[in-house]
């Protein structure tokens, strides 16, 4: 004797469930996607931007020691122009800085003339104390 029942499942199924969903305390849309609700996520594409070495630095340290910070900026699309701004600022300190710290310091033209080697130096020094201010400063906070 076959003593098979005939048993009624008493869960939802997914036709009694609404196809997307929003959470109101993320602000996210989710899909539904076979038994699971996936995040309606897409990736932004900028307009032909190349990160500098300064993007870089900050999307390794992101990832590396504030990963929810990195997440955070990623599901909020702001990532790309998170590293654009860090870009800007530390292309504009790398620009400014070593000019106004060489008139503070009297790294002359003249110098520059007369002892070409002692200038290089100062300019190296100078602009190597630039570089670890943009990382202290702007890249690892």
């Amino acid at each position: 004797m076959n003593a098979t029942a005939n048993i009624e499942p008493t869960s939802t199924t997914t036709k009694d469930l609404p196809a997307e969903i929003e959470d109101e305390s993320n602000g996210l849309q989710y899909s539904l996607v076979g038994d699971y609700y996936l995040p309606n996520l897409t990736a932004q594409t900028e307009d032909d931007y190349a990160p500098s070495i300064w993007a870089q630095r900050r999307l390794r340290f992101l990832k590396q020691h504030k990963r929810w910070l990195y997440i955070e900026l990623l599901i909020t699309g702001q990532l790309a122009a998170h590293l654009k701004e860090i870009d800007e600022q530390a292309n504009e300190w790398m620009l400014c800085l070593p000019m106004k710290m060489a008139v503070r310091e009297g790294v002359t033209e003249s110098i520059k003339r007369d002892d070409p080697m002692r200038w290089v130096g100062l300019m190296n020094n100078i602009y190597s104390r630039v570089r670890e201010l943009i990382n202290t400063d702007i890249i690892y906070v």
